[in-house]
């Protein structure tokens, strides 16, 4: 982003990196006077910009002993414009501008990307970094308490209601106390991050590893509704970390147990005094309302003299009891039925049995709804008929009779119940049966079958059951969360299944990045190897795993494993004075033998793929009279087109030495297709003789016929934006995105289907990447503002379902990993989520 000398702001030079933050990088700068500052970047590129703009502006007036002061914010362009404190106080007010003054386009200013710059006072260290200095002690009780006390004070300022923000006067919580935050300046605490907090703070709750700011976190923040007492939570686990040289949890916790931990209230403060486990207990309790008042009060019981902790009140377990065999008691003399009486099931059929000392009970069945069919078990001359109901059933049994129950809710979160039964096991559950729950695992494959199945009626409500019942485990959540220090370059588009290999660009070179799915022993990881310069395309060999990366002006065969280059394909083509693209347009044949390069000169190079020995070999070429516009590959046959529309329909071989076919190939003859002279985009392949041409204007459909050579162009669309993606959808259908919000995406189908347009508000902007389910049947896409949304391609509807609110991040690709119900999402900004996304759809359908 910088680098040292730079000065981004006038008056203000960058000395060092000093690292990289939850909102942001930090830079040591020297200021006006000699003066060493801090100097923060946050990238507004997909923030709203004015909220948080306006909080952070009112946040800045804030100065107490114990705070780190923001002294001064702008906002700068991508183009290094600077929008000062002034100018930007007068954006974010309501007054007109001044007479003379240059209006300012609030919308252009603040959508552009552009950064958030903040001046900080520069701090000697952090707490952080006082405890990798202890080694593996914690810091001295004496010099930690010293520090709490000051801590406690600008926490307790910045909580209470006296900050007027927005016109209102508030209490802030800091909403990301840890002990990176907490910044030593001589022997004077400071709170650092705290304006940036309060405007931006959203704490990280998709990490699948202990690190960030989950692991301070306290229940009502992962519940998205943080208390005025928060922050004492979070300062409290600070103190234990600082204090023992460990987090109350083991290291190897995954997200999911990381959670369970905060909200069950199960952290574990072992290495502590007695006194010590006490305090921190009540400070970290799951209820903000039994924590202490203030921080000042909760550091204040730390200091204290070691008292004798009480013990938490056990459970009313022996009321409990008594209550269910009260209950027991009743349903039992219910009534007293001497012999001869009659023994019935309630509701259903009745015989006249005779039953000495049989007594009547009623058994209810839980939850409501749950039917039943009950057998008498046993030797009997005269058994009951079966009975069938709902919810309860009146019994007339003697103690030494059984019955079977077979119970169920269709289409619930309850597995069926079919047991046997004696009157003593009844009378012990209180005459009560309640189904089992199903396990979370078990709803999520009901309930995604049944959407693959084309049931999305029972899918949500199944799925919308299970997220009232059980929240936490049906709450969307990322699979696996994981970043890179590159910036997403190309992904594989050409013969890989799903997006579980990309490339990434950083500091002049070329990263490969490969998504390997969990195993027994592993969860989730990414390898990623560096290498050499990005190509200008690359395929993945679906067999063999081996990279074909296409460059200017030759080819290179890469290993899977570490990205070297195994072999160059020499193309003979010149070195230019002015070094440009060479290879303009390629194509790989469907069954991955065979690949097509055009070039600028004209030339149409065959070469064959043979995985076997990670190696390409040139076959045959042919030339048209232009450069080569576009290529698409069918099965047993390949069209090429040049610039000005001449087209090639050339042969696949069968095999390398079919010289048949190879001569065919080069000498096939060029004829004009009928389309407009427009710059020709791209070409994709929708059936064994048929694809879309795409150029800057219109969508051709061209349909071949192999047997005569013939080629035909019928013009389908007519764009009115310049295409960016074209993408081929199941169903011989084909995505087609262009740079106009209000035409964002059409989708093209058969001859006679009319096209389909997307755009503003159904579509937010411009589409950034889309991508399609394994299934065939959800259309998945992500625009520029960073949501990403989903289009049932089988409904008559085609309006999108939000899949994921945009949270200021761009999400660069998005793909589903290797044919799975995996989806992932790669951020511009390197970040990585894996998705359920069965799951991710269900939980969008059922709000």
């Amino acid at each position: 982003m910088f680098k040292p000398g730079d000065q981004p702001i006038a008056g203000y030079k960058l000395i060092h990196f000093l690292g990289k933050g939850q909102f942001g990088e930090v830079w040591k700068a020297s200021g006006p006077g000699g003066t060493e500052v801090a100097l923060k970047f946050i990238l507004l590129q997909q923030r709203t910009g004015i909220r948080e703009l306006k909080s952070i502006q009112s946040v800045k007036l804030i100065r107490h002993a114990n705070l780190l002061p923001v002294n001064a914010i702008w906002l700068l362009g991508m183009d290094g414009t600077v929008l000062d404190d002034a100018m930007l106080d007068q954006l974010l007010s309501d007054k007109p501008l001044p007479e003379g003054t240059m209006a300012l386009d609030v919308t252009q200013t603040l959508d552009n990307p552009q950064y958030l710059v903040v001046s900080m006072a520069l701090a000697d260290k952090s707490l952080e970094d006082l405890l990798k200095e202890a080694g593996g002690e914690g810091i001295s009780r004496t010099e930690l308490l010293d520090f709490m006390r000051q801590a406690a004070k600008g926490i307790d300022f910045l909580n209470s209601p006296r900050h007027l923000v927005n016109g209102q006067k508030v209490g802030i919580q800091h909403r990301d106390i840890k002990p990176a935050n907490l910044l030593v300046s001589g022997d004077s605490l400071l709170i650092g991050d705290f304006g940036v907090a309060a405007a931006f703070g959203e704490y990280d709750t998709e990490a699948t590893s202990v690190v960030g700011s989950l692991c301070y976190m306290s229940p009502e923040s992962i519940k998205r509704m943080p208390s005025h007492s928060s922050d004492q939570y979070a300062l409290a686990i600070t103190y234990y970390q600082l204090r023992a040289n460990a987090l109350p949890f083991e290291k190897t916790v995954s997200f999911a147990e990381l959670v369970e931990i905060h909200i069950g209230g199960k952290l574990d403060f072992s290495r502590a005094t007695a006194h010590e486990q006490a305090v921190l207990s009540r400070a970290t309790s799951t209820d903000p309302k039994k924590r202490y008042a203030t921080c000042a009060e909760f550091i204040a019981d730390l200091e204290g003299t070691a008292a004798e902790v009480q013990p938490v009140a056990p459970r009313r377990r022996a009321a409990v009891t008594g209550v269910i065999l009260l209950m027991a008691a009743i349903a039992a003399t219910v009534a007293f039925l001497s012999e001869g009486t009659v023994w019935h099931l309630g509701g259903g059929n009745e015989r006249d049995v005779t039953l000495p000392q049989a007594v009547t009970y009623k058994l209810t069945f839980e939850p409501p709804g749950t039917q039943f069919i009950i057998h008498l078990l046993g030797d009997t001359e005269d058994p009951p008929l079966p009975i069938e109901g709902q919810d309860t059933a009146l019994l007339t049994l003697r103690d030494d009779q059984r019955i079977s129950v077979d119970a169920a809710l269709p289409d619930s979160l309850y597995l069926p119940l079919q047991e046997a039964y004696s009157v003593e096991d009844l009378r012990s559950k209180a005459w009560s049966l309640s189904l089992p729950r199903k396990e979370p695992a078990t709803i999520r494959a009901e309930a995604t079958t049944a959407l693959r199945e084309g049931d999305d009626t029972k899918a949500v409500r199944l799925y919308r059951l299970a997220l009232e019942a059980m929240p936490d485990e049906f709450r969307p959540a990322a699979l696996f969360t994981t970043s890179t220090d590159s910036v997403p370059a190309l992904r594989a588009s050409v013969g890989s299944s799903g997006l579980g290999t990309f490339l990434s660009s950083g500091e002049g070179k070329g990263w490969l990045n490969r998504l390997i799915p969990p195993n027994e022993k592993e969860d989730w990881k990414l390898d990623t190897v560096s290498w050499g310069p990005l190509p200008s395309a690359y395929m993945v060999h679906s067999e063999s795993g081996m990279l074909i990366e296409i460059h200017d002006r030759d080819v290179q065969v890469n290993d899977p494993a570490t990205g070297r280059p195994q072999q160059t394909l020499d193309l003979g083509l010149p070195v230019p004075e002015i070094p440009h693209p060479q290879i303009l347009a390629h194509a790989v044949s469907p069954d991955q033998r065979w690949l097509l390069l055009g070039q600028d000169d004209g030339r149409v190079r065959l070469a064959s793929i043979s995985p076997s020995d990670s190696k390409l070999t040139l076959v045959a070429e042919v030339a048209l009279p232009q450069s080569v516009a576009a290529m698409v590959a069918f099965e047993e046959s390949a069209l090429a087109v040049d610039r000005n529309g001449n087209a090639l329909l050339l042969p696949i071989p069968a095999e390398v030495n079919d010289r048949e076919s190879l001569t065919a190939f080069e000498e096939a003859s060029p004829a004009p297709l009928q389309i407009n002279q427009e710059e020709i985009i791209g070409a994709v392949a929708i059936a064994d003789s048929a694809c879309f041409l795409v150029t800057e204007d219109h969508a051709y459909r061209i349909n071949v016929d192999d047997t005569s050579g013939s080629v035909q162009a019928t013009s389908v669309l007519d764009i009115r934006g310049y295409p960016h993606l074209i993408r081929h959808l199941p169903g011989d259908r084909v995505a087609i995105t262009t740079d106009l919000p209000n035409r964002a995406l059409a989708i093209l189908a058969g001859d006679e289907e009319p096209p389909v347009w997307l755009g503003s508000p159904e579509i937010g902007g411009v589409v950034e990447d889309l991508t399609h389910s394994p299934d065939g049947r959800w259309l998945v896409l992500t625009d520029l503002a960073g949501e990403l949304m989903a289009i049932d391609l089988q409904a008559t509807s085609t309006k999108p379902v939000s899949l994921r609110q945009p949270d200021r991040r761009r999400i660069k690709f998005v793909g589903f990993h290797e044919d799975s119900d995996i989806l992932v999402t790669v951020f511009e900004s390197g970040e990585i989520e894996c998705w359920d996304f069965p799951g991710l759809l269900l939980s969008a359908l059922a709000r």
